[in-house]
Parts: structure tokens; C-alpha cells; sequence
């Protein structure tokens, strides 16, 4: 599915991802291993991951996808006094 991208303004692809194939059963890989393939892959490709989905990123590689100090000011400026979760804790860890 086509999509308009906000950073590059190029066009974009929709790619969806659901469980494992058949082929991967007994598998000794962690259930997140296909994810994060397609997070480090679209990294190289210059596109993101949406956050509706599972996501397995580590901070610091969340933070310069999603520019934390453009955030953090965001934050400061919307919610002060801390009463709701950041980005990362909401969108990767599911706090």
C-alpha cells in the first residue's frame, strides 16, 4: 500500500508481517528474531517502523529514529509533571 513519507517526502511501502511461517517451527530463534530483521533492514533502507506493531528496538536506536531531543521538549512542554509514559517505554516495552 502506497503512503506519502513525512521525512523524505518520498513515496513508501506498507509491509505487513503476521507470526511465523510453517518453515520456521522449532525454530531456536526468540519470537522477535523476524521482527527484528525488519527493523535493522528497514533501517538501511531509510524507512521506519510504524509504531502500532510490535516493535524490539533498543533505545538508543529508538531515540535516533524518532529524535529524542525534539521529544523531550514535546514532553516538557505537554506534560510537565511526567504523568504519562515516553515513547519508548509505551511503544516498545508496552508500559
Amino acid at each position: 500500500m502506497p503512503c506519502a513519507s513525512p521525512r523524505t517526502r518520498r513515496t513508501c511501502s506498507v509491509i505487513a508481517h503476521r507470526g511465523r511461517d510453517r518453515r520456521c517451527r522449532g525454530h531456536d530463534k526468540l519470537p522477535h528474531h523476524f521482527n527484528r530483521l525488519i527493523e535493522r533492514k528497514l533501517g538501511e533502507l531509510g524507512g521506519i517502523k510504524s509504531l502500532y506493531s510490535d516493535s524490539f528496538y533498543e533505545p538508543d536506536e529508538f531515540w535516533s529514529i524518532f529524535d529524542k531531543p525534539a521529544y523531550d521538549r514535546l514532553k516538557a512542554k505537554y506534560d510537565p509533571k511526567g504523568r504519562l509514559s515516553d515513547l519508548y517505554r509505551k511503544c516498545v516495552l508496552r508500559e
